[in-house]
């Protein structure tokens, strides 16, 4: 309850609202390692996007609709599965290296695997 009450505060106090943040660091990197499915670190993406999600939740908490630490949680999981879902385009891209743009690949090198297999078709 006391949570609640103190995110409700955090929606108009500036200062109070980085404090509470910075105290609630250990929450959101829990939420997020769960959502996530691995631990989240402080360096990884999935804190970023959590860190805002948990930002946004204060800053739309409603304390009719429940408990401030599950309407965050659920906030941070729907973020993160957005975030999943913008990341999926990126699946099919094949990384090359540099040299494949500048015309100094040798064609039989490791390092060009798309130009085997454009040769191949």
């Amino acid at each position: 309850m006391q949570t609640s009450t103190q995110a409700v505060r955090a929606r108009t106090d500036e200062p109070f609202l980085e404090r509470f943040i910075e105290a609630h660091e250990a929450f959101v990197l829990r939420c997020a390692s769960r959502h996530a499915g691995f631990a989240v670190t402080r360096s990884d993406d999935e804190y970023s996007v959590a860190l805002l999600a948990f930002y946004e939740a204060i800053k739309g908490y409603d304390p009719a609709s429940g408990p401030f630490g599950a309407y965050a949680s659920l906030v941070i999981g729907r973020r993160l599965a957005d975030h999943y879902r913008s990341q999926h385009r990126f699946d099919a891209e094949t990384p090359l290296a540099p040299q494949t743009f500048d015309g100094t690949v040798d064609r039989e090198s490791a390092d060009a695997p798309c130009s085997r297999r454009s040769r191949s078709r």
